[in-house]
């Protein structure tokens, strides 16, 4: 009789079976393996860091218009003190407080001097000198009807000058009260408005956008959101996008 190895099919069949499932095991951890290690090792750090530096040019540039937007109110200040402080028309009321001018008087000679000072400012709508028996000086332009002052509008009184940004509609504007001041006394207050809208749409790039914001709607934007504090600047990321304030 003659001998002979006779291999099962049914045991062979199962063997290969197990191999191909060993193998498309091995390559599915594999491959899970890998992406770990591709997410963790290369894609986060990568995208952490590309993340980063986008969100520092976003600071700086924000920053950069931020000082430029500060930049103007500041001049608008300084625009305002130079009317305050021009010696011959405050002499002049002065005198008008002391009994020696009329109101009549003291309109016609305030007027021109008033305007000529105010004439010259940057974005300068509306400008006014203030006394107790109403508005003795001012000076316009063709936008100024445009804008209806509020009481909660104008900032508060005091021996410097004092500023307060509105956003009324769609524009801005920020408003100046400025002492008049003779022997450490106000004798009354210049009232100046300043249109920003311009200067602000100026700052917008095809990146980055600047406007103003009210009270209520910042607290909406900041309610939720993911708030980071560097170097006096302040990052708010919410909706997807961010926000320097």
């Amino acid at each position: 009789m003659e001998n002979r190895n006779i291999l099962n099919p049914t045991i062979k069949a199962q063997s290969v079976r197990s191999f191909i499932i060993r193998v498309i095991s091995t390559f599915a951890l594999i491959l899970i393996l890998g992406s770990f290690v591709m997410y963790f090792l290369i894609f986060k750090p990568l995208n952490e860091a590309l993340e980063d530096s986008l969100t520092e040019n976003f600071n700086q540039i924000s920053l950069v218009n931020f000082n430029s937007f500060d930049s103007d109110l500041k001049r608008g200040i300084e625009g305002a003190k130079s009317i305050s402080s021009r010696t011959v028309i405050r002499d002049e009321l002065d005198s008008y407080l002391k009994g020696q001018v009329s109101l009549g008087d003291l309109i016609d000679f305030t007027q021109p001097k008033f305007s000529d000072g105010a004439r010259p400012l940057y974005a300068l709508i509306l400008a006014e000198r203030v006394i107790d028996d109403g508005i003795i000086a001012s000076f316009s332009n063709e936008t100024t009807s445009e804008i209806t002052l509020r009481p909660q509008d104008i900032p508060e009184k005091s021996f410097e000058p004092t500023i307060k940004v509105n956003v009324i509609g769609n524009k801005a504007y920020s408003v100046v009260l400025s002492p008049v001041i003779l022997d450490n006394k106000i004798l009354c207050y210049d009232r100046l408005v300043f249109d920003l809208t311009q200067m602000i749409r100026s700052l917008n790039s095809s990146t980055v956008e600047t406007y103003l914001m009210d009270d209520i709607d910042f607290s909406t934007l900041v309610n939720g959101a993911t708030v980071a504090s560097t170097n006096g600047t302040t990052t708010i990321y919410s909706n997807n996008e961010y926000h320097f304030a």
